[in-house]
């Protein structure tokens, strides 16, 4: 399936997202992990909802956003 212009991409399966009131992309599946070892601050809120620290928004198929908002771990990810 071709990806929707502005899109930042789908979900993997079994994997569901939703936009908490700040805008922020939760996920929520099987594959997210539930900690990072020698830790004892879980990953996930107590309903299983990963908060990845992106903003963005969600039309049921695919991820909107903007790679100015997206993070990974403690570094920003932008374009060039």
């Amino acid at each position: 399936m071709k990806q929707k212009p502005g899109s930042v991409g789908r979900a993997i399966m079994g994997t569901k997202i939703k936009i908490d009131s700040d805008g922020q992309i939760l996920a929520h599946g099987p594959t997210l992990a539930q900690g990072y070892v020698d830790t004892t601050e879980p990953l996930v809120d107590t309903e299983g909802w990963y908060p990845t620290g992106d903003l963005g928004r969600f039309d049921e198929e695919e991820i909107y956003g903007s790679p100015e908002d997206a993070q990974t771990g403690s570094c920003r990810v932008g374009s060039p």
